[in-house]
């Protein structure tokens, strides 16, 4: 509250969202959901990133309409990377599979 709280509030004119909620039987199904394409690629070592991001215009009726969390499945990539450093292995978006999008927003608190 005491450090991007005010600076949204201004540049937004509202306070945005600060909290997204899944539910549980949301988030099995959708890591169950991930296994299961992932297997039928050959990915390994499945994970979840969570991106930060926002809409450009409200979404619907929503009070808080902006802030938004997107979950994106990855895998790991084999071999070193190309660039200035080798990198060991590390993990890519699977964009061949759907992201989930689809959380709901708390009011923002006043307390935190």
């Amino acid at each position: 509250m005491e450090t991007r709280s005010p600076i949204l509030r201004q540049g937004l004119g509202f306070d945005d969202r600060r909290d997204f909620w899944f539910s549980i039987d949301t988030l099995k199904k959708y890591i169950k959901y991930v296994e299961q394409e992932g297997k039928k690629q050959g990915q390994k070592e499945l994970g979840i990133r969570i991106y930060f991001a926002a809409y450009t215009e409200p979404q619907g009726n929503d009070e808080f309409p902006y802030s938004t969390v997107v979950l994106v499945p990855t895998g790991r990539i084999d071999g070193v990377q190309k660039g200035f450093f080798p990198m060991p292995p590390n993990n890519q978006n699977l964009d061949s599979i759907n992201a989930l999008n689809y959380g709901n927003a708390g009011q923002p608190p006043n307390d935190l």
